[in-house]
């Protein structure tokens, strides 16, 4: 395929080509064609969508040069990357207007859309900080950052997402030298490795093993509708229709997990649990009146009532305390004089939830012990009377605790293990002291009475190592306390100590990002108003 492209001047057609034709192997070498100059016209020739993106690209390319831009290797990689993403058309949106006149007499103009929101946000604002770092990937790992403004008061402000420019609202401006105080703001940036194109690559991984798992999940459960008569005709289109209709069903709340975590507040997948959660706590309030309450004398049913609400109240209490709970280790910014200006010296501190993991422990290791129980269904394997029955029995939750077959509680230690190591697991995953101490010493940071380096990382992994351990035994407590209910008092209620994490850790998440943005936006958060 070839396509031509015409030029008002060849000016234009220089400018775009580069030095050396440099900018020309740029985009000859990205989409694979072949571009030729021929008395003011273009022709370039290739695959059909590779001349199509390229032909994009010097398109917008001669219209900067129109317009008297400057077409460097950094524009055009700019403007390739525009392509690439499918933001051809808002090339046409960069500012060409002057900012200032240097004092050679150059004019300064933005060259990004980026650079133009800055420019946005300083015309509207007293003052405008502008952050980007200047190198965007380490070793292929995308680079995120969070940044912390300091006020003269001491109040700090954080700021995540990787912002580009932050707007500083009624700032205490300096007076003239010797006229008054010149209040002096702080600025920290923190850098994180593998940020946005490591959260793509989790999301997308989760997307595959979730269809896999609802496949796999929506198999046996069509096996267990046509072995109990609940299918019309169990064959194999009625139970590939029972598949197929439960996958779509899982796919379609994932997207609408996803879409309100994009365009709401919170984790979209925990509201969803949540509310689903929370549906069913009045069915098992039923259960446990029909129970316990129901038919008993008045006495019996009243101590009844007050042991079960306080066993929820203290679970719920708990469960508060061990999600909010937090191990500060202060850490102190040594203070640097330039001039007659000392810079730094602040303390801070880095919080260290106790419950490092959440309830991702408690998920996985059930998870893990039921997924044989699934696969012996799915087969039919689940009613027998062999050692691997037995296995299976001690692995099924509904057993454990339960005086008549105390033999099986065996499972709840195995849940019990699984549940520390996994504690362990992903908080060694999602927390790596190294870089917390490189980032520390880079910032001229350190942790009072320990050195920077290898003893501080030392220290971090010890203290964490103490913190998951607590933890865990913290989460345990949540999630036996109700199978000791369920299999000692015969309390048959879906309601257990897993559910009570998810809710208790989604509604405290949810209400602190409100709160965040509501301060962010009126300097006043709900939640301490």
């Amino acid at each position: 395929m070839e396509r031509i492209i015409s030029a008002e001047r060849v000016e234009d057609i220089l400018n775009v080509f580069g030095s050396f034709d440099q900018n020309l192997h740029i985009i000859e070498k990205e989409w694979n064609v072949c571009v030729t100059d021929r008395d003011a016209e273009l022709k370039i020739s290739g695959e059909p969508e590779d001349v199509v993106s390229a032909e994009k690209a010097v398109q917008n390319l001669l219209m900067l040069a129109a317009r008297g831009e400057n077409v460097d290797e950094q524009r055009v990689r700019y403007v390739i990357g525009m392509i690439r993403s499918g933001q051809e058309d808002q090339i046409r949106e960069l500012d060409s207007g002057v900012v200032c006149i240097t004092a050679k007499g150059r004019p300064v103009k933005p060259k990004t859309l980026g650079q133009k929101a800055y420019v946005q946000a300083i015309r509207e604002n007293t003052v405008t900080l502008g952050i980007e770092p200047e190198i965007e990937t380490v070793n292929g790992a995308e680079l995120t950052y969070t940044v912390t403004l300091t006020t003269p008061n001491g109040e700090e402000k954080v700021y995540t997402g990787s912002p580009k420019e932050i707007a500083v609202e009624n700032p205490q401006l300096w007076w003239p030298h010797g006229l008054g105080e010149q209040p002096l703001y702080t600025v920290r940036v923190d850098l994180q490795r593998d940020g946005e194109t490591g959260r793509k690559k989790i999301v997308a991984i989760t997307r595959y093993l979730t269809v896999g798992l609802a496949l796999i999940e929506s198999g046996a459960m069509a096996v267990g509708f046509g072995r109990q008569g609940l299918l019309v005709k169990y064959n194999f289109v009625n139970a590939a229709i029972v598949v197929l209709t439960l996958t779509a069903g899982s796919a379609f709340l994932m997207w609408i997990g996803e879409r309100i975590t994009e365009k709401g507040v919170g984790n979209g997948i925990s509201i969803v649990l949540v509310i689903n959660i929370i549906s069913r706590i009045p069915s098992d309030m039923k259960t446990l009146f029909d129970q316990f309450v129901k038919g008993k004398a008045i006495a019996s049913a009243c101590l009844a009532v007050c042991v079960i609400i306080a066993i929820i109240l203290a679970l719920v209490v708990f469960t508060v305390i061990l999600q909010d709970g937090e191990r500060r280790i202060a850490v102190q910014y040594s203070q640097k004089i330039v001039g007659r200006r000392s810079y730094g010296g602040q303390s801070t501190n880095i919080p260290l939830k106790v419950n490092t993991a959440g309830v991702i422990p408690i998920i996985f290791s059930s998870s893990l012990m039921q997924f044989p129980i699934v696969i012996a269904s799915f087969l039919g394997k689940d009613n027998g009377s062999g050692i691997g029955s037995e296995i299976l029995r001690g692995l099924n939750q509904s057993n454990w605790c339960n005086p008549e077959q105390i033999k099986y509680s065996w499972g709840l230690v195995l849940y019990i293990v699984l549940t520390v190591f996994f504690a362990y697991f992903y908080t060694s995953i999602t927390f790596n002291p190294l870089e917390i101490a490189n980032n520390m010493k880079k910032s001229g940071g350190f942790i009072p009475g320990i050195r920077p380096g290898r003893p501080t990382v030392e220290y971090l992994t010890k203290i964490l190592n103490y913190i998951i351990f607590v933890g865990a035994c913290g989460l345990i407590l949540v999630q036996i306390v109700p199978i000791l209910f369920n299999g000692w008092l015969g309390a048959k209620v879906s309601f257990g100590g897993t559910s009570l994490i998810i809710i208790v850790s989604v509604i405290l998440e949810t209400l602190k990002q409100i709160d965040s943005m509501t301060l962010v936006r009126t300097y006043k958060g709900f939640l301490n108003s």
